[in-house]
């Protein structure tokens, strides 16, 4: 049975939302903030630019959902998810803008484009030094996991026993 409504942002919604943050906290221009997995990859930027890109690793949801607000036509599901994501800072300035960016998201002014999309933050990982080498030169990289929390909300049309017609027999 497929839900006939959902709360929460999913796929590239959800990306945007993310990328607007990440914009937000890290003041990168648009052009310079670029999704990981995309069906066409955008030019990446020179070694010698500052930008990053953003990717959902996953999705990790509880193992005990509710079932509330039942009605004579559905019920609605309730499940608590985390969603860990990474964001790769690249350029001359890589490292700084990935420690001003772990700063600047424990500043809750910072969070409230999450709170708005109805997810929160939960966690901050290591920022782990990636470089590459492309094209026969180094490309300064760092990465970071964080991880944020929503309440996921589907209705299911559901219908609810209103009465059973029984019949008790015996002593």
């Amino acid at each position: 049975m497929r839900p006939i409504s959902s709360s929460q942002q999913d796929d590239i919604e959800l990306e945007r939302t993310l990328s607007r943050w990440v914009r937000g906290v890290s003041g990168l221009p648009p052009k310079h903030v670029l999704l990981h997995w995309t069906a066409e990859q955008p030019h990446q930027l020179s070694a010698t630019e500052d930008w990053c890109s953003l990717g959902i690793l996953k999705f990790q949801a509880n193992d005990n959902p509710a079932f509330v607000n039942q009605t004579e036509g559905s019920a609605q599901l309730w499940r608590n998810e985390l969603i860990e994501i990474m964001v790769s800072f690249y350029g001359p300035h890589g490292q700084r803008l990935a420690t001003e960016f772990r700063d600047g998201v424990a500043i809750a002014q910072n969070r409230e484009e999450l709170t708005w999309a109805g997810l929160a933050f939960a966690a901050s990982g290591a920022i782990v030094s990636a470089h590459e080498l492309k094209n026969n030169q180094w490309v300064r990289r760092y990465d970071q996991h964080l991880t944020l929390q929503r309440k996921v909300v589907r209705e299911y049309a559901i219908h609810s026993i209103l009465e059973a017609p029984t019949h008790f027999f015996g002593e």
